[in-house]
């Protein structure tokens, strides 16, 4: 566990007072956390010294980021690369350091994606190098067809975080940005919930048994996103979403290349992908600056009315484990396209009670040594 000012994150604690470089290739199964990656959610949210927001809620591009912006040429091959990831590993999710070469379709495109993000946050290419191994995208392929039963066509509520440490060690850490890039114009929406987030804890790791509505009510928002392809969707990583089978509109394969942008953190246990899923043509040993997306996308807005029709609005409760979260609602007559922001002011965080006590899941706290 690194305190605040160290900068040397491209080693490992072994256990035995020595230290090692991390390769490339090993699967992160050492420790390695920097408490500073718990502190770029705020820095996301503002830029430090001003209130200008660095990152909004959630931001979309018609197309993923791509070598000249021709994204959408794209989609075919990432396609067909995506169902053969799927059909040997499921969603098992891979690594792509972020100064590493790229092996595949699917590393090629995860690079991209990953400094497309980086260096729109501001992050330059050394400050990357620094970071040595903890930088890097988490990726993984979420495929979803019609034969499935309804229920099993969507995705669970939840917060993206680095799954392996929080089962392991009870740590819990957000990726700094989470991605969806859609390949097909089926299945379920995205939806995402500016709140509620997490508190921190006393250690500055967030809390999952303490969520956070915050003051102002105009901060609630729903955001839905309708598959399309090569839409490429930005979210912070610190937010609630699912995509609710009750909401699809288009039944048929729905495939989604989902990618995490980890900055001063590598996921515990995540390996790189030795598997070919289909090679790269034209490997390029680094992301350039001509990787940009299509246009970005506007964010639709849709009020809620004063006097709604219950039949014209769909009630949703996401349940996340000790604690449920209650008056999300949904207009039933959204355009199935695009991107849409409705305001939630009337959220509320109900306790989960099971056999007569409130759930709640005990997390380690960890303690740091301060900065010399």
């Amino acid at each position: 566990l690194r305190s605040p000012g160290t900068e040397s994150l491209a080693i490992m604690n072994t256990g035995h007072g020595q230290f090692q470089e991390l390769g490339e290739d090993t699967d992160g199964s050492d420790v390695e956390l920097d408490c500073g990656v718990w502190r770029l959610q705020a820095l996301l949210a503002r830029r430090q010294g001003s209130r200008k927001c660095v990152m909004p809620p959630l931001m979309a591009w018609k197309t993923f980021p791509a070598a000249g912006g021709r994204g959408i040429s794209k989609v075919g091959e990432l396609k067909a690369a995506a169902r053969k990831m799927a059909a040997k590993v499921g969603n098992s999710p891979f690594w792509m350091p972020a100064n590493a070469k790229p092996r595949s379709t699917l590393e090629q495109w995860a690079l991209d994606v990953f400094w497309f993000h980086a260096r729109r946050l501001g992050w330059r290419e050394k400050s990357v190098q620094r970071l040595g191994r903890a930088a890097g995208a988490e990726f993984w392929v979420q495929r979803r067809v019609r034969s499935q039963p309804i229920g099993k066509r969507g995705v669970g509520w939840h917060f993206d975080k680095d799954e392996n440490l929080l089962d392991d060690c009870e740590l819990f850490v957000h990726p700094a940005i989470a991605t969806a890039t859609y390949l097909t114009a089926k299945g379920a929406p995205l939806v995402v919930l500016s709140r509620p987030t997490l508190r921190e804890g006393p250690d500055g790791a967030p809390d999952s048994d303490a969520p956070h509505l915050g003051s102002a009510q105009s901060e609630r928002v729903a955001y839905i996103a309708f598959p399309s392809p090569a839409l490429h969707v930005a979210f912070r990583g610190n937010q609630l979403h699912g995509a609710p089978s009750d909401m699809e509109v288009h039944s048929g394969e729905r495939i989604a290349l989902l990618l995490n942008v980890w900055l001063r953190h590598r996921p515990y246990c995540m390996p790189r992908c030795n598997i070919d899923f289909g090679h790269c043509a034209r490997i390029r040993s680094q992301s350039g600056p001509g990787v940009r997306p299509g246009a970005r996308m506007q964010v639709h807005m849709r009020r809620r009315q004063t006097k709604p029709v219950p039949q014209d609005l769909m009630y949703l409760t996401p349940d996340v484990g000790s604690w449920a979260l209650e008056d999300v609602w949904l207009p039933r007559g959204l355009p199935p396209v695009g991107v849409w922001q409705v305001p939630q002011a009337f959220l509320k965080i109900a306790p989960r009670v099971r056999g007569g006590a409130v759930c709640s899941r005990k997390r380690k706290r960890a303690t740091f040594a301060k900065s010399k």
